[in-house]
């Protein structure tokens, strides 16, 4: 939000001191003085930056690990909003639907009652299911989510962790959990009303999502996009380019 404001308001800036520049030599044929022509050139750029990140693509910093193993923490992603509905830059109000999110989905999305912090997370919920969530086991609308474990390892915290390939909504990736006897302290059952979402994080034990009654359903209002590619982590090179499954 912040930095569309500052795209927003050196676009009104440079846009002012250029056309009224042009207002005032009322069609006279002259050479543009260096500030106006530098103030109209500012103005192209910062224009188009405006319109590609409020409608095309945005770029985002994941912060944590939450959405392990599929994205790491200081991984840079590349967010396809016109994939939810092309919105308003700032005021986020929609003005041509484009599609809705797929269960499976890697979205992007501004946290419900506090808008300036934005969660990268999974979609596993669309309106209308019916989640079951026990012992590590997810099951929507009846069926349960199908699972392959493939490794476990020990923690430095003497935990066991678990490493399992989820398929869900035609998706197939990894998820991480941690394997305890406290499994059942996890377990919750939820309707999905219309024009929300529940989220997860793809570590199940280490993320602030639906789960959480800080976070909870996401409305569709309040999506941002579709995470589409990993484009940079300073620290993991070979991480550019990595598709988001």
């Amino acid at each position: 939000m912040g930095f569309s404001w500052f795209l927003l308001c050196v676009c009104l800036a440079c846009g002012s001191i250029w056309l009224g520049w042009k207002w005032h030599l009322r069609g006279q044929v002259t050479r543009l003085p260096l500030w106006v022509d530098l103030s109209r050139t500012i103005f192209s750029v910062f224009l188009f930056l405006l319109l590609v990140r409020s409608f095309v693509l945005e770029p985002y910093r994941v912060p944590s690990e939450s959405m392990m193993p599929t994205l790491h923490s200081g991984d840079y992603i590349v967010v396809q909003k016109f994939r939810y509905g092309l919105r308003l830059p700032i005021i986020n109000s929609q003005v041509i639907p484009t599609g809705r999110p797929g269960r499976g989905d890697v979205v992007a999305f501004r946290k419900p009652g506090d808008e300036s912090r934005h969660y990268v997370k999974r979609v596993v919920g669309l309106p209308g299911d019916r989640l079951f969530y026990r012992n590590k086991t997810l099951r929507i609308n009846g069926e349960p989510v199908s699972l392959t474990f493939i490794d476990s390892q020990e923690t430095e915290s003497g935990s066991e962790q678990v490493l399992a390939i989820e398929r869900i909504g035609g998706v197939t990736h990894q998820i991480i959990h941690q394997r305890s006897s406290a499994a059942e302290i996890d377990e919750f059952e939820k309707t999905i009303p219309e024009a929300h979402y529940f989220v997860m994080g793809d570590n199940r034990d280490n993320s602030q999502d639906s789960r959480d009654p800080e976070v909870g359903l996401v409305p569709y209002a309040n999506l941002v996009g579709k995470a589409s590619r990993v484009w940079m982590n300073l620290h993991e090179f070979s991480r550019a380019g990595t598709k988001i499954q």
